[in-house]
């Protein structure tokens, strides 16, 4: 039966400050705890459980028989009584500080034993509501021994291996969590990089597509400027070539244009002198020249087709 284990425990518990360090480290193994519903019908030398204490520099165990708890109780006490010592014991080797309703408290002593013990008498139904013992009962104490392996105890040896086991467990895991960590901040340096780029291109595409709206209506004002100009004999042929695509060609001049009146001419400067500088100028030339150059033509008074 001792190797039927059914769970291990482990925990701190208080001890005697002058004796031992304020702290101790105790670990349980249990061999079937639900045997207490028929405790007093098992044998005197099964085993309860095994009970291991160490201040990490020294180790002490004691093995808890059925014998153990019987010859704990005085006579007289019912089997009701012994049931209720062993959840009692139990519990507090679990790490539980209330049983049945009831403040329980685990020590170690001066004399190097493992002291059980209750708040009031063990049949009183009167419990404190401050979080402290009132009046503390022990109802059993367990000798301990110091551990005859020189090592450590086995069971301390596998809790030991298990959470050497975890350490190397995690730092695997935070190594691989931290290879991930530098990926992701690998891809978001790229993402980063990437959505910067967008962002510039989507706003260059924006003032391109800006700047051809404004371009757009420059070159519709420009044709209705030169085809104002062409329709009232105004534009020349070098106007057409400074603007090749937004006008198309002027035609030339016939060879065959009758010499102009007088009147005409006149007509013409007369336009010319009601003009106001801003009307005298046409892209950079000056409405006059351009009528000086029409009346510089050579005077011809027939057509070539009458020579």
């Amino acid at each position: 039966m001792a190797g039927e284990v059914h769970s291990t425990r482990l925990f701190r518990i208080e001890s005697d400050p002058t004796v031992l360090p304020s702290e101790l480290f105790c670990q349980t193994i249990w061999h079937k705890p639900e045997f207490y519903n028929n405790i007093t019908e098992l044998l005197p030398d099964s085993p309860v459980c095994e009970v291991s204490l160490t201040d990490c520099a020294r180790f002490w165990e004691a093995k808890i028989l059925i014998r153990h708890l019987i010859e704990g109780t005085t006579s007289g006490i019912s089997k009701d009584s012994t049931e209720k010592r062993f959840r009692v014991i139990h519990g507090l080797l679990s790490g539980q500080r209330v049983v049945d309703s009831r403040p329980c408290q685990l020590r170690v002593n001066s004399q190097y034993e493992l002291v059980f013990a209750v708040e009031g008498r063990e049949d009183s139904s009167e419990s404190s509501h401050d979080g402290h013992l009132a009046a503390v009962v022990d109802i059993w104490k367990l000798r301990l021994h110091p551990a005859n392996d020189r090592s450590l105890p086995i069971m301390w040896k596998g809790l030991l291996n298990n959470a050497i086991n975890q350490i190397n467990f995690v730092e695997e895991s935070n190594s691989k969590l931290m290879e991930q960590l530098k990926e992701n901040d690998v891809r978001v340096s790229e993402m980063t990089n990437a959505l910067t780029r967008m962002t510039a291109e989507e706003r260059e595409k924006e003032l391109f597509d800006q700047f051809s709206v404004v371009l757009n209506a420059k070159k519709k004002k420009i044709r209705r400027l030169l085809r104002l100009l062409k329709n009232k004999g105004m534009a020349t042929d070098d106007i057409a070539e400074e603007v090749p695509m937004v006008v198309d060609e002027i035609p030339e001049k016939s060879k065959t244009t009758k010499r102009k009146t007088a009147p005409k001419r006149a007509t013409a400067s007369r336009r010319g002198r009601n003009r106001t500088d801003s009307d005298m100028t046409i892209i950079g030339e000056p409405l006059v020249d351009i009528v000086e150059t029409n009346s510089a033509d050579p005077p011809s008074t027939m057509d070539e087709s009458e020579i």
